[in-house]
């Protein structure tokens, strides 16, 4: 997972609004530029063979950009990409924008975005996408998906490594933590005797 986990601020930021939004100027001002520099095109292969440092910078201003700068034109061309992607595209989308893509369509999609996610991800073995959906899934910070993921969702194809690691990705964002919390300690019995998530 990138550095810039928390993309949604509401799910895990500590400060207050003035100060989301003094950090979202400074974030603009700070990659926005970057990013006209060195361009983004979300495409698979779109910069292979490019010099891996210059790649890793792209990464880094895109990944602050589409969270906590909300820089509407670098997420459109996420969210156009990650359309395409879900409809059979799968050039539309190189792995290196998967969690970041993933991540603007739960915000988009909620709860039934989860759930297509999360059958488009158990239908696949591809080592990239399948961990990278789980992975946005749970750390949604969403409640409602949450509480989907761990008390309700049930499918044999997800393997028990996969379903272990929900709870500390839901214990690990803002926005789910005390029902994380709550729910650990309601089922802790189970856990340690071996059942449950």
């Amino acid at each position: 997972r990138h550095a810039g986990r928390c993309r949604v601020a509401r799910h895990c930021s500590i400060v207050g609004d003035e100060g989301r939004r003094g950090w979202r100027r400074f974030i603009l001002r700070a990659y926005q530029p970057v990013v006209k520099q060195l361009g983004f095109d979300p495409r698979a292969g779109a910069y292979q063979g490019e010099d891996p440092q210059r790649f890793q910078k792209r990464v880094q201003a895109v990944d602050r950009l589409t969270g906590a700068g909300r820089d509407a034109k670098v997420q459109t061309a996420l969210i156009k990409a990650t359309d395409r992607f879900f409809t059979g595209q799968r050039k539309a989308l190189d792995p290196a924008w998967f969690s970041m893509a993933f991540d603007l369509y739960l915000s988009r999609f909620g709860l039934d975005g989860a759930r297509a996610l999360m059958d488009t991800a158990l239908g696949s073995e591809d080592p990239d996408f399948r961990p990278a959906a789980l992975a946005a899934i749970a750390s949604s910070g969403q409640r409602p998906i949450a509480r989907w993921l761990i008390e309700e969702f049930k499918d044999p194809r997800l393997r028990p490594s996969e379903q272990r690691g929900f709870i500390a990705q839901i214990l690990s964002m803002r926005g789910t933590r005390e029902y994380g919390y709550a729910w650990l300690r309601a089922n802790i019995d189970t856990l340690l005797a071996g059942g449950g998530a």
